[in-house]
């Protein structure tokens, strides 16, 4: 098949042998010839892995800043209170066992599918038409989650799916050409951290990761773990400053790491809680710093949803956030126990005081009765 003379004339422009900073490679992207309709960025990333290691292997999901510039149509498999949570997103079919029969008739009018873990065993049953398709829902990239509401939100805003071919690059769409040159410079460092963090760990990486994970959680005293796709990397950065400040561990760890960290640790009843991007966070001292940690920050950014409470070795709901959150700091507890302890010691020395001076008054009057009578 020849080249079109588009495609010739843009080629001469490039240098197949010369490096680009980004900003000059979508100049030229943008200034080259076009077609009679917009055109997306698509970039290729070379990982280096060797894709027949199934522990190399990368995918996920980024929430672009600024989107894809396409539409999607997202299925959403989801029944109850989370069912209407993604109509109300704008999800564009949602049901169950009739939503199933559409897929098993071929009726698949849609870009995306997202699952609730309660569904996949319904949808487990759908691999065979979904994988080949790339619509099977998969924990690693956001699309099997309690969290439904956010997942379509996040899809429809513009995200971008990730996962390596069988070269070990990731191809993907970070917009479209008539984008702004900052616009496509944003979704493409959002991409690269993303992919950043996917990157697989070698064996003695994670042992690592798991001992230090383990080694915090056996000292811990109070936990929370919540989901936090769709947070950009400066919200990540912004919630990582408040860890610090507060004195809480703060961590995004693989599910399958945080499981066997966790386990023979007070925190083995997060264990199930542990489904999608999950972040971390853990107090070796304060009762309520996780939980008011997350509270605070969710409420500017709804992104970050909690999932899960711990303390000491006691799981509590989400919903119990608010509550746990209210309880004093280490500070504000042993200020209040200080304040009991000083209450009756300032009673006796106020009493210590009065003692003297009513001995002198009793004295004092004793003497002018006596200078009375004589």
């Amino acid at each position: 098949m020849g080249i079109s003379k588009r495609h010739r004339e843009n080629r001469e422009v490039v240098d197949s042998e010369a490096r680009y900073e980004l900003s000059q490679a979508i100049s030229i992207l943008q200034n080259s010839k076009k077609t009679k309709f917009e055109e997306s960025v698509d970039v290729a990333i070379n990982l280096g892995i060797d894709p027949k290691q199934t522990d190399q292997n990368i995918r996920g999901s980024a929430a672009l800043p600024n989107g894809t510039g396409k539409t999607l149509r997202i299925a959403v498999f989801a029944e109850g209170d989370e069912a209407t949570e993604a109509k109300e997103a704008g999800a564009d079919k949602i049901g169950m066992d009739d939503l199933a029969e559409e897929v098993k008739s071929g009726n698949m009018d849609f870009d995306m599918v997202i699952a609730t873990p309660s569904s996949m065993k319904l949808v487990g049953q759908l691999g065979q038409i979904l994988g080949p398709k790339g619509l099977m829902p998969n924990p690693k990239d956001g699309t099997v989650t309690k969290n439904v509401k956010d997942a379509v939100t996040n899809a429809k805003k513009g995200q971008a799916m990730y996962r390596n071919d069988k070269a070990g690059i990731i191809h993907c769409s970070i917009g479209k050409v008539g984008f702004k040159s900052e616009e496509i410079q944003e979704n493409f460092n959002a991409l690269i951290d993303d992919i950043k963090k996917s990157r697989p760990l070698n064996i003695e990486q994670k042992k690592e990761v798991v001992k230090e994970l383990n080694i915090f959680a056996s000292e811990s005293v109070s936990g929370a773990i919540a989901e936090y796709s769709g947070l950009s990397v400066q919200d990540l950065t912004l919630l990582r400053n408040k860890a610090r400040e507060s004195g809480v561990y703060l961590k995004v760890v693989k599910n399958t790491l945080s499981k066997r960290a966790f386990e023979e640790t007070d925190f083995k009843c997060l264990i199930d809680d542990l489904n999608g991007p999950i972040i971390i966070a853990l107090s070796k001292e304060d009762l309520a710093s996780p939980a008011r940690l997350f509270n605070d920050f969710s409420k500017d950014n709804e992104q970050l949803k909690t999932v899960g409470l711990a303390i000491n070795g006691e799981a509590f709901p989400a919903s119990d956030i608010d509550r746990i959150s209210k309880l004093p700091t280490k500070d504000e507890a042993y200020s209040m126990l200080l304040g009991l302890m000083k209450a009756p010691i300032e009673k006796a020395v106020s009493l210590m005081n009065e003692i003297p001076t009513k001995f002198v008054r009793v004295v004092n009057a004793q003497k002018d009765k006596q200078e009375e009578v004589s």
